[in-house]
């Protein structure tokens, strides 16, 4: 990006403050993106992958992307939806091996929008945490995962701990679950791994090349950046509930992403969505429910310098990650802000969103 010396004079303010930021917060590095008028406006990444190896955060530096993975969880699903494999009204246990109840509301059908909007009344048991392995990969696969939290006859399931007391379509609370549960039924009406469909049918159309959901599926681990505790580096982790959050990319990869989401769903020619059931995302879909839930993406509230405002997208934490990425569709704006710290990544954002109103 060519740079006037006008704006060299900001850039440098811009890159003091989003150090005072990251030292203010404990944040060891970061990549952070903004996308404007249809090209990428600005990129940079600051910082160490590794504190302790003084490993630089790059462009090209991978990250898991905690609860951003969401968003392509759901465009994997959306996709099935648009190949007419079911309706977004029809009842999941029609495409499952076994059967999803909520006690007490047995007759009453989950549907996969209901999975979308987090209104299926499914919990996040604390069981959950059994579903980490703390130095690599999952250990249990998805299909696992899921039976034995769901079956009435898995070893994870609890009628009061992994439901809530509500009718399926009455109630929503975010639920990470719940988008396992997509994930599973991506890979069962695909009869493909849910990573492998993921990579052939989302990233490698859009050239993202550095993104995949296992470390395994990485040559070299060393590009992906340690989350952190403060300034300690701690050792990439995975969960076997992975599409909800496990999600590795980078901010040049999410470029192509976010270019896609602002071109109506195309890139280069190849189509992820079409224009209308890409757009159907990032529509409220019960308003009696929740006012900001669309189809897996939602709109946030920031406090930004002209006062508050209402972004559509997703934000992601987990243990040492902190990630943001929310779209302004009114002025054709992606902002995208990926740590390695656990402290929330909001100040960084709100201060880039501000940034890319003057570039």
């Amino acid at each position: 990006m060519a740079v006037s010396c006008g704006k060299e004079k900001t850039q440098l303010t811009i890159e003091e403050e989003i150090n005072e930021i990251m030292e203010k917060n404990s944040v060891p590095g970061m990549s952070a993106l903004i996308i404007k008028e249809g090209e990428i406006a600005w990129i940079k990444s600051f910082g160490y992958a590794n504190y302790e190896t003084k490993t630089p955060f790059t462009n090209t530096t991978c990250i898991m992307l905690a609860s951003i993975s969401k968003v392509f969880t759901g465009i994997a699903l959306m996709q099935l939806y648009e190949d007419g494999h079911f309706q977004l009204d029809d009842d999941i246990n029609d495409y499952l091996p076994f059967q999803v109840e909520i006690p007490d509301y047995e007759s009453y059908p989950i549907t996969f929008r209901m999975l979308l909007t987090h209104t299926a009344s499914i919990a996040d048991s604390d069981i959950t945490d059994n579903f980490y392995n703390w130095n690599g990969d999952p250990q249990i696969t998805l299909q696992d995962c899921i039976t034995e939290y769901f079956s009435t006859t898995g070893q994870y399931y609890n009628s009061t701990n992994n439901f809530h007391d509500e009718k399926p379509g009455t109630f929503y609370e975010y639920s990470n679950m719940g988008t396992a549960l997509e994930g599973y039924l991506v890979e069962h009406i695909a009869g493909e791994p849910f990573n492998e469909y993921c990579n052939s049918n989302i990233f490698d159309k859009l050239n993202m090349n550095g993104t995949r959901w296992f470390l395994s599926e990485y040559a070299d681990n060393n590009i992906i950046a340690n989350p952190h505790t403060n300034y300690t580096p701690q050792s990439n982790y995975g969960f076997a509930d992975y599409p909800n959050g496990m999600l590795h990319s980078n901010i040049t990869d999410l470029a192509n992403f976010a270019l896609t989401v602002l071109q109506d769903g195309n890139f280069n020619n190849n189509n992820i969505l079409s224009a209308d059931n890409l757009q159907s995302m990032f529509v409220v879909q019960n308003s009696s429910l929740s006012s900001s839930q669309g189809l897996q993406f939602y709109k946030e509230t920031f406090n930004v310098e002209s006062g508050e405002i209402s972004l559509w997208g997703h934000s992601g934490g987990e243990t040492g990650i902190s990630t943001e990425m929310y779209f302004d569709f009114d002025k054709n704006i992606c902002v995208i802000v990926l740590t390695n710290g656990e402290k929330e990544a909001t100040p960084l954002f709100e201060l880039l969103y501000d940034y890319s109103l003057n570039l």
